[in-house]
């Protein structure tokens, strides 16, 4: 595991921007290039320090207060943007925190606009859930989607807090 002194050798780290910028010249990185790179899939931005890849928002919390995040919590993005990394933007969150503050899932074929609800043709209605600490909560069925999603967002802001998120 690195030591925040040697991370602050390597890398710099902006408050302000999020950005990580090499300090030292190594394979095929020259000093003062931009650090990491973003990981495919996910949007989150990876540095490879020593033969190990740390998530860059976690890097962040260290580089700044000099302790890594405990393994049981993410850091989470509040404006949702995964490469998002400036301190501001970063808390740390539980796994469900995490994935209410997540942006809708673009999935094609799925025949919901807003966030929470779905349509279930066997039922010929709206229907509304939440996921809680891994457990799917049924909040119930609507005739609408608005009115499906209304309940989704009451249901969110309950569970969740200031991680709920509309869309």
């Amino acid at each position: 595991m690195i030591t925040q002194e040697k991370l602050k050798e390597i890398l710099h780290y902006d408050l302000q921007t999020g950005l990580w910028t090499w300090l030292i010249s190594k394979k095929g990185t020259a000093a003062g290039s931009r650090g990491g790179c973003i990981r495919k899939g996910c949007g989150h931005r990876q540095i490879m320090i020593e033969k190990k890849m740390y998530r860059s928002s976690r890097l962040a919390i260290f580089y700044v207060t000099g302790k890594f995040p405990p393994k049981h919590l993410d850091v989470d993005h509040k404006n949702g943007v995964c490469d998002d990394d400036r301190y501001e933007n970063l808390r740390l969150a539980t796994r469900s925190q995490n994935i209410a503050n997540s942006k809708k899932a673009t999935v094609i074929r799925i025949t919901n606009r807003l966030k929470g609800a779905h349509y279930r043709k066997d039922a010929n209605r709206w229907c509304a859930h939440v996921h809680v600490n891994n457990k799917i909560i049924h909040i119930g069925y609507f005739d609408t989607e608005e009115q499906a999603h209304d309940a989704y967002m009451k249901a969110s802001r309950k569970y969740h807090g200031e991680f709920a998120r509309a869309s």
